[in-house]
């Protein structure tokens, strides 16, 4: 069950961030970003204590630069989301730790009876022994477009509101 409630929460970060890019306009990043946490919460399913503290650490810095900024105050699901992803790490490290001692018949059984159980137990250790690779990849491109984007936030200089157009000239900071 561990494994399966990181798995969802990483789901649903990522469908988020298909609609903001939909909705926002900027829905190639968004679906990269989704992609991200996609293949994390495959990760977090099964039992990569790497693939959870990079997700939540990705998500901290997004949302906590965005607050840090003033560009958004998070929200309340926001809020939510952020804590559920870092109760992950300690999620997934108990659940690894069941995996390294237990036998295979201790393991819970995972199911196969709808496109639910397919997405949650079926689909994860198809795809994760190969796609671990490509997503730690996709992770530290995501994580420094992050820092990268955020910086370049808080360096940026904003004119004033009114500018006369014949008063306001942009000159070379010496």
């Amino acid at each position: 069950m561990l494994g399966q409630q990181g798995f969802w929460v990483c789901t649903f970060v990522a469908a988020v961030s298909i609609i903001q890019g939909i909705v926002g306009g900027h829905w190639m990043v968004y679906l990269f970003f989704a992609l991200v946490f996609l293949l994390g919460g495959i990760g977090v399913r099964e039992h990569s204590r790497a693939a959870a503290v990079c997700i939540s650490m990705l998500y901290l810095v997004n949302v906590g630069g965005a607050a840090i900024l003033g560009k958004a105050v998070p929200g309340v699901l926001t809020l939510a989301a952020l804590g559920l992803l870092l109760a992950n790490i300690r999620g997934t490290w108990i659940a690894a730790r069941w995996k390294g001692v237990a036998a295979e018949d201790d393991l819970p059984i995972r199911f196969n009876e709808n496109w639910r159980d397919w997405l949650v137990d079926i689909l994860p250790p198809r795809v994760w022994p190969r796609g671990r690779y490509a997503f730690f990849v996709l992770y530290a491109i995501a994580f420094l477009l992050t820092i990268v984007g955020l910086v370049a936030i808080a360096t940026h200089k904003v004119p004033p509101e009114n500018p006369d157009v014949h008063d306001y000239v942009v000159t070379p900071d010496k």
